[in-house]
């Protein structure tokens, strides 16, 4: 399973959010971040990782071996275990190795998506025009689309989903969005927005300062409000994801005539 978290402007905390849902994910799966901002990373300087293996690592291995693996070959450990390939902190490294995993027909990413025994998560940074990681989306089951509740921010949201949902059902990608922190209530946003709200992460400084490498007491970090809610997330894509396999056979046990077109997998809120 492959989901990709980005924002469309601001920072909403998109990077704190991959690893609350990583870190909490609630089934038996292997689990790992991939930060593939093309702005640059920041997970090897806050967690004080060696610049290799990574991202850059990671983009010379993938033009040859494109198996689910190679991507936990290139990965490191942060403390409590969790496997993550950290982006160079340089945008023009960062960028030109995602330039190197997105071509070629998106095998590697791909293979993630299809892998039942793995869940990706790809921090996909802000989402500007011709930002590689749209490609990344374009290969995810679920793309969640990071935004503070707020008047600017929705307002912004409003005049580019259109375009995104159009792009998400072209490529077969469920698109949704994950609200960071107080203003309107998700149902509110759903309303206007006609798209799913999945979740409403609440603003937790603790919780968000521990994930952000700072030192304190991780065994605590599960009860704190962002983790919790963070760990709800997850267990709504889990068992959607888990619906939606069981509610689409393999093409090729469908007779040619109910085949039919790609379903259509932006949900409204209707």
């Amino acid at each position: 399973m492959l989901i990709a978290l980005a924002s469309l402007k601001a920072s909403p905390g998109v990077t704190t959010a991959a690893l609350a849902l990583a870190a909490l994910w609630p089934g038996g799966q292997q689990v790992l971040v991939v930060e593939a901002d093309p702005a640059g990373g920041d997970l090897a300087a806050r967690f004080g990782m060696e610049p290799k293996p990574g991202l850059v690592s990671l983009s010379a291995a993938a033009r040859r071996e494109h198996r689910v693996q190679v991507a936990f070959e290139h990965a490191q450990q942060l403390p409590g275990g969790l496997s993550v390939i950290a982006a160079p902190a340089a945008a023009e490294q960062a960028d030109g190795a995602l330039e190197l995993l997105t071509g070629d027909g998106l095998p590697l990413w791909s293979n993630l998506a299809r892998d039942p025994e793995v869940v990706a998560v790809v921090d996909c940074g802000r989402l500007d025009a011709g930002s590689h990681a749209h490609r990344i989306i374009a290969a995810a089951d679920i793309a969640l689309l990071l935004a503070r509740p707020t008047l600017e921010e929705c307002d912004r949201l409003a005049k580019s989903l259109d375009a995104l949902a159009i792009r998400a059902e072209a490529t077969n990608t469920e698109l949704g969005l994950v609200l960071a922190g107080p203003g309107f209530d998700r149902d509110q946003v759903q309303a206007n927005m006609r798209m799913r709200v999945w979740a409403q992460l609440p603003h937790d400084r603790k919780a968000a300062a521990l994930l952000g490498g700072a030192t304190g007491k991780r065994r605590h970090l599960a009860a704190l409000a962002l983790p919790k809610a963070a760990r709800s997330l997850g267990a709504e894509l889990a068992a959607h994801h888990a619906r939606a396999d069981d509610a689409e056979p393999p093409a090729e046990d469908m007779p040619e005539a109910a085949k039919g077109p790609a379903p259509h997998r932006v949900r409204s809120a209707a």
